[in-house]
């Protein structure tokens, strides 16, 4: 019966676990953190991945992924926003010192608003 409800997604191993103590929680915190700052440095969002991590595992996410992913929601969205932001400006195509930066009109023939 377990392999029958584990195929069709009804029984999920994980969240028949009891949940984690806090020890083993600020252990796989701790062992993770260690991991990312090893293998990026230099990364820029290394610490929100960190955080994003601490939430799911504050959460419980194995043994409630539903809540964990509801009350962690907003480091994920700051975490996609982070690399997206490093893509662009690793590729160049973004400007460092800030708007001024940008040019004044998107296309040549943008009309001039104060005018029209």
């Amino acid at each position: 019966e377990k392999l029958v409800a584990y195929h069709h997604g009804v029984y999920i191993p994980e969240m028949a676990k009891g949940p984690k103590s806090s020890d083993e929680v600020c252990q796989a915190v701790a062992d993770f953190s260690s991991k990312v700052q090893k293998d990026a440095p230099k990364d820029a969002c290394k610490y929100l991945q960190i955080e994003e991590f601490r939430c799911l595992n504050a959460y419980q996410y194995e043994s409630q992924p539903q809540v964990a992913s509801k009350k962690c929601m907003k480091w994920w969205n700051e975490m996609q926003k982070c690399e997206w932001d490093q893509t662009k400006f690793n590729a160049g195509t973004t400007y460092i010192e800030g708007p001024q930066m940008r040019r004044r009109r998107p296309y040549i023939f943008y009309p001039d608003f104060k005018y029209a």
